[in-house]
């Protein structure tokens, strides 16, 4: 009996870690995260054109960069109404001669003709 508890109680906590991991690997965290931002924090180096992503302990960008900030909750809005359609597109150039098929099978054999005119 006290084998199955044992073995029982491994069995949960093994369960309950197996949850917590795979909650931490794909974001999901429970509790309040009121204080947390839901945006992504980057300075733009101006001159060079890059971006860099602000750490978390950091409230400022470096000289020469400005600072960004992209929500990452969006809405999606509607579909916009179709466009109106295109001018027609130029012929295309006229396409080479095929290839001569092969010849055609005898015909069926034609009726016999009216006797002719005899010379006597």
């Amino acid at each position: 009996m006290r084998n199955r508890l044992g073995k029982c109680i491994v069995l949960c906590i093994a369960a309950l870690a197996t949850s917590a991991g795979v909650a931490a690997a794909t974001g999901v965290h429970l509790g309040n995260s009121a204080g947390k931002s839901a945006s992504l924090r980057l300075c733009l180096n101006v001159k060079k054109g890059t971006l860099r992503q602000l750490p978390a302990k950091s409230k400022s960008c470096r000289k020469g960069e400005r600072y960004i900030t992209l929500s990452s909750q969006s809405t999606k809005s509607a579909a916009g109404l179709q466009g109106p359609q295109g001018p027609a597109g130029a012929n295309g150039a006229a396409g080479a001669n095929g290839a001569n098929g092969s010849d055609g099978s005898n015909g069926a054999a034609g009726a016999n003709g009216a006797a002719g005119a005899s010379s006597a």
